[in-house]
């Protein structure tokens, strides 16, 4: 459970011309680092993007929960897409899924949505360079996940 004073980090770690992988990292209070997720984008053959989100321990193995994600239901914008879940609602019927805003060199903010609205968001500071962080748990080799 996030305690709001963590460091978050996004690293772009793979940008290719169908797939960009961007590990999400937490720096706990204790200076030790969460790397167990990575955010996957991949281009369909239909034209669509499909977004995926991988969960590790730290030994590497995929956590119980994992590959989880949705695709883009339209053509979105250059800065902006949204995935919605299929078959899966909010109780009122409103659709659920993600969004995601660059802004580049300025802001990513990456976030789940209900209909139009953020559920929850985190923004992240794209206008200074951080250290790069160690690899995601599992792409230590730089092997990483299945394609």
């Amino acid at each position: 459970m996030l305690q709001g004073e963590e460091l978050l980090v996004v690293h772009f770690d793979v940008c290719e011309a169908n797939e960009i992988r961007l590990p999400f990292h937490i720096e706990g209070l204790d200076g030790e680092w969460d790397r167990s997720r990575t955010w996957i984008f991949r281009q369909t053959g239909d034209g669509r993007i499909e977004l995926r989100h991988d969960h590790r321990m730290p030994d590497g193995t995929e956590d119980e929960q994992t590959w989880y994600g949705a695709w883009t239901i339209d053509e979105g914008s250059p800065t902006e897409q949204r995935f919605i879940i299929q078959d899966r609602e909010w109780p009122d019927g409103e659709p659920r899924g993600w969004r995601v805003i660059i802004e580049p060199g300025e802001r990513y903010t990456y976030g789940t949505i209900r209909g139009d609205e953020w559920s929850w968001r985190v923004d992240f500071d794209l206008s200074e360079p951080t250290d790069t962080p160690p690899p995601a748990w599992g792409y230590e080799d730089g092997a990483g996940p299945p394609r």
